[in-house]
C-alpha cells in the first residue's frame, strides 16, 4: 500500500485516484487485447494494448522490457512501431515467393527437414564446403520431432510450441505428414529417404540462424463471452528473409514476407480491435485511394489512411512516414 501512494496511483485513504481509474477499469473490463513479443537474443520486449469498450475511452498499452512495466493511455503504439523499425525495417522485399498452405502433420514433417536441411548448411560453411540439397532418412526426421530440442533455433520447435496439440507427434503422423508433402511434389521420396524441392531447398538456406522471433496474438469476446483468437509468428534471418507462418485451425499458413508487410499487420493488430483474420499479403502496391490527399503529409503515401500530425508510422499498414 505504501509503494502505491509513493508511486501516486492512491490517495490517503487507499482509494485509487479518480485520473487512474478509466485506465485500470479498462484494463479489468478488456473485451479486445493484442499482444506483441519481440526477442533478439537474450532480448524480451512485449507489448500488449487493451481496447476500451467504447470507442470514446483510449486504448491502453502495457510496455514489458524485463526491466521496467510501463502503462500508458492513450496507446503508445508508436513506441512499438519505432521498436519494429529499429531490429525488423521497412524492407519491401521478400527473399522468395513461398505461400502455402499445410496440415499440422505436413507442416511439422516439413520443418522438422527444413531443420536438418539448416543444419547440414551450417556444418557445410564451417567446413568450407558446398552447400548440397540433402536427402534424410525418415528416422532421422522422427527423430527430430520425437525427441527434439527446445530451442528457438528450431522451426519445428517454434512451430508446435504455437500449435494446440493435444498429444505429441507420433512417428506414423510424421511419416503421413511426409508423404503428404511428396504428393504435393514440396518433398521428393529416394526409397525411404526425403529430400526438399528446389524452392523449400533454397527458402531454408536462406534462414542458417533465426536473429528476430516476433509473435502477434490477438483475442477478443463475443457476445456470448466465447474467447475468438488469432496469432501469427515471424522468425527473421536477414533483412529479406523473414518466415511468417500462422495457425488457422487445422491448417498452417506459411509465407515468406518483407519487413513492411510484417509491420503492416502488427499495425492492423495493434489498432483495430476486431482485427482478428489476417489480411492476404501481396507484393503488389497498394493502390492509394481517390479521396486520399496525398499531398497532404497527414496521409499515408502508401494505403492512403489519414495520420495524426508528426507520426512516425501510418496507423493501418506500418509504412514510416516521410516529413
Amino acid at each position: 500500500m505504501s509503494r502505491l501512494q509513493s508511486a501516486g496511483l492512491i490517495d490517503a485513504t487507499g482509494k485509487i485516484k479518480q485520473e487512474y481509474r478509466q485506465v485500470l477499469d479498462t484494463l479489468a473490463k478488456a473485451r479486445n487485447v493484442a499482444t506483441l513479443r519481440y526477442t533478439a537474443g537474450s532480448r524480451l520486449f512485449e507489448f500488449i494494448v487493451t481496447f476500451a469498450e467504447t470507442k470514446n475511452s483510449p486504448s491502453i498499452s502495457v510496455f514489458h522490457n524485463n526491466n521496467q512495466l510501463i502503462i500508458e493511455a492513450p496507446a503508445a503504439v508508436e513506441d512499438a512501431f519505432t521498436l519494429i523499425d529499429q531490429n525488423v525495417g521497412h524492407s519491401k522485399v521478400a527473399s522468395n515467393n513461398l505461400s502455402q498452405k499445410f496440415s499440422k502433420q505436413e507442416a511439422i514433417a516439413l520443418f522438422a527437414l527444413m531443420d536438418l536441411e539448416r543444419a547440414a548448411n551450417l556444418r557445410a560453411i564451417a567446413d568450407e564446403t558446398a552447400l548440397k540439397t540433402l536427402a534424410y532418412d525418415l528416422s532421422a526426421i522422427v527423430d527430430k520431432v520425437v525427441n527434439r530440442k527446445e530451442t528457438f533455433q528450431s522451426l519445428e520447435f517454434v512451430l508446435q510450441s504455437g500449435m494446440d496439440l493435444p498429444t505429441p507427434s507420433t512417428p506414423a503422423q510424421v511419416e503421413a505428414g511426409l508423404k503428404m508433402l511428396v504428393d504435393k511434389k514440396l518433398v521428393n521420396r529416394e526409397t525411404n529417404k526425403y529430400r526438399l524441392s528446389q524452392e523449400l531447398s533454397l527458402v531454408a538456406g536462406r534462414l542458417p540462424i533465426i536473429d528476430n522471433y516476433v509473435t502477434v496474438e490477438a483475442g477478443r469476446f463475443d457476445q456470448n463471452n466465447k474467447l475468438i483468437y488469432a496469432n501469427f509468428t515471424a522468425l527473421q534471418a536477414g533483412v529479406n528473409d523473414i518466415l511468417y507462418f500462422e495457425n488457422q485451425g487445422e491448417q498452417i499458413i506459411v509465407r515468406s514476407v518483407s519487413g513492411m508487410q510484417l509491420v503492416g499487420l502488427i499495425a492492423k493488430f495493434l489498432n483495430e480491435p476486431d482485427a482478428i483474420k489476417l489480411p492476404q499479403t501481396t507484393n503488389a502496391p497498394v493502390k492509394t485511394p481517390q479521396n486520399a490527399k496525398t499531398d497532404n503529409k497527414n496521409f499515408c503515401e502508401n494505403c492512403g489512411t489519414q495520420t495524426k500530425p508528426n507520426a512516425k508510422f501510418c496507423p493501418s499498414c506500418g509504412t514510416k512516414l516521410s516529413g
